[in-house]
């Protein structure tokens, strides 16, 4: 029997052939080669790109739950305007001696200034401060000023967060990171419906605090009573909503009147 071999033709016994190998068989300096190969790229994964997909992992996770309590907060809010109990006048006709509820909302309280102020305050708090505890700063106190908004007010507040000063985003970006929120001082607009407040945030990095950087927030705000929602009463119970809010780096100058 005759086998051609490249140019060479081989001779070998009747009856007799070599095994053919399988082609689909590798050698074991392939599998050794192709081993360290595999292994080469896990290391290289693990090192360098892990760290990375982990990284934009976690920060995607922050942004959704973010999103998702703000989202929570606002339907509460529009849910609140529909629902809830809210104080009412009971009127009565003396000579008939008939009792009816009075469509009239009870409002037995006029905030001042000083009432406004105190919760602008508390409410610009929740969305500038960092607090070491982020998930507490992410899931709970933004999402608790967001329910303090409505009209435009909600989409301002989303946009800032999420665009102009990502906080999501810079807790996994920056570990340790906090912010310090003070309030320098609060004047308002003749009719009291415009709010302009002067703050400074103080950003500190494991401790180490950043130069301090200055704002002047101009907040447009009204009192709703009649709207608040059944577990808003002790945290707010004027029922203050923002409707309109800017972000301007502080000049010096206060377009406010009176203090």
């Amino acid at each position: 029997m005759f086998e051609w071999i490249g140019s060479k033709t081989i001779a070998y016994p009747e009856g007799e052939r070599p095994l053919e190998r399988d082609p689909l068989e590798r050698s074991p300096v392939g599998d050794d080669a192709r081993s360290q190969i595999d292994r080469g790229v896990s290391a290289w994964f693990a090192a360098f790109q892990r760290p990375i997909w982990e990284k934009r992992l976690a920060i995607k996770i922050a942004a959704l739950l973010a999103f998702i309590a703000i989202g929570e907060a606002a339907a509460l809010v529009v849910q609140s305007m529909h629902s809830g109990p809210k104080p009412y006048f009971v009127e009565h006709d003396p000579k008939s001696g008939a009792v009816w509820r009075s469509d009239r909302y009870a409002l037995d309280y006029t905030p001042d200034s000083a009432n406004k102020r105190y919760f602008l305050v508390k409410w610009a708090s929740r969305v500038f401060t960092i607090e070491a505890d982020t998930e507490d700063t992410l899931t709970r106190e933004i999402p608790a000023a967001s329910a303090w908004t409505s009209a435009a007010a909600t989409k301002e507040l989303e946009t800032y967060i999420t665009q102009t000063d990502p906080v999501a985003r810079r807790v996994v970006d920056t570990p340790g990171l906090t912010r310090q929120f003070i309030e320098n001082s609060t004047s308002f607009s003749p009719d009291g419906r415009q709010a302009y407040m002067i703050v400074t945030l103080v950003e500190s990095v494991g401790g180490k605090p950043h130069p301090p950087k200055q704002l002047l927030l101009t907040i447009d705000s009204l009192f709703a009573a009649e709207e608040l929602r059944p577990d808003e009463e002790k945290d707010n119970p004027l029922g203050l909503r923002i409707t309109h809010f800017t972000v301007t780096p502080y000049t010096g100058v206060s377009p406010g009147v009176t203090q």
